[in-house]
């Protein structure tokens, strides 16, 4: 899946990295439920910025979040 997210993010935009995701954008790419991404939020494994009351993330971000969790094996902690 990281693979896959990876190519995808090269081909769009012309590489461009101030590309920002809504909420909806960021579990329909990374195929995963609300709650999930919510709770990968807690967990500090993706970064959650504020706009004007909209939550967004930053589609590198999220690709290089993807990508290097899916090759690493540890245990993940929510933040206090």
């Amino acid at each position: 899946m990281a693979n896959a997210i990876k190519t995808d993010t090269n081909s769009t935009n012309g590489g461009n990295d101030a590309v920002f995701l809504t909420v909806n954008e960021v579990c329909k790419l990374l195929r995963i439920t609300r709650p999930t991404l919510r709770r990968w939020t807690d967990y500090d494994l993706l970064e959650a910025y504020k706009f004007g009351g909209k939550v967004l993330y930053c589609r590198k971000e999220v690709v290089d979040s993807v990508y290097l969790t899916s090759t690493k094996n540890k245990s993940y902690k929510r933040k206090p």
